[in-house]
């Protein structure tokens, strides 16, 4: 909580009255913007406000999608944590709101394992767009679906893709998607999200990780080369994807984890 206060510290409170004060005070700080915005989401069945180390750090990440990528891999990153630590709705919600509200990004392909997962996430973030009186107060035109011509349907009515006033579009599919090449309306995914892609063990094998691998990287990743990427989600079996992932983070230096430096991962491990 004196992380919060210090937070507020410097900032005039009169702007925070007006909407165009908000807008700013939130533009580059995405914690600022959660706190604002969406605080019943930051909160624990006590209704106490609830922030960890791993929720600091994830609002620092995301300050990376202010600065557009000027080389192929840059900005490529996993997180993993334990289950019921807010991954997914910092990384499906939190995150791409912020982002989306102030333009730092246009486009978003989010996969889970199963089609359903992401659409109930994607579900979750049109909640917010529809109900928050705050959000449609400072952001109407992200609040707004876009409609076809004068006819007034929404441009997409469905629950895998969102198509907004503002142009920010937002995709979820399960991660056997045929998504290889996507584009809509012209524009390929500028921030590739990959939150729980992986089984658990009774249904899973190294076999179906490696296949999950060459997934991610030899048909979503291309989909946009420059795009920012993260992979979230919670160690599975031993050496499944996200295992890999956490040995790395750990130290591990093996052969068969060439692929997370090929691949220009940067690994955070809670």
């Amino acid at each position: 909580m004196n992380t919060i206060s210090k937070l507020f510290d410097d900032i005039d409170p009169r702007l925070l009255t007006i909407s165009e004060g908000r807008r700013e005070l939130t533009k580059y700080d995405p914690m600022l913007f959660a706190l604002m915005y969406l605080p019943h989401h930051l909160k624990n069945s006590n209704n106490e406000l609830t922030l960890s180390e791993f929720h600091w750090d994830l609002a620092e990440y995301g300050k990376l999608w202010i600065i557009k990528p000027i080389s192929p891999k840059q900005y490529r990153d996993a997180f993993i944590a334990p289950r019921e630590c807010g991954k997914s709705t910092w990384i499906f919600l939190i995150l791409p709101l912020w982002a989306a509200a102030h333009g730092h990004i246009k486009f978003i392909a989010a996969f889970s394992d199963a089609a359903s997962q992401a659409e109930t996430h994607l579900l979750t973030f049109k909640n917010e767009l529809e109900t928050n009186e705050y959000l449609k107060a400072d952001y109407n035109e992200l609040c707004t679906p876009k409609l076809v011509n004068s006819t007034g349907r929404s441009l997409a009515s469905n629950s895998w893709r969102i198509v907004q006033s503002n142009d920010f579009i937002f995709d979820a599919n399960g991660i056997d998607t045929n998504s290889l090449g996507k584009k809509v309306f012209g524009q390929r995914p500028d921030l590739i999200i990959l939150d729980d892609i992986e089984k658990g063990e009774k249904n899973y094998s190294e076999y179906q990780a490696g296949r999950q691998m060459n997934t991610v990287f030899d048909d979503i990743a291309p989909m946009n080369i420059y795009a920012r990427m993260i992979i979230v989600g919670t160690t599975t079996m031993p050496n499944s994807m996200m295992d890999q992932l956490r040995k790395f983070a750990d130290g591990s230096r093996e052969q068969t984890l060439n692929w997370i430096t090929d691949q220009n991962v940067k690994v955070h491990y809670y």
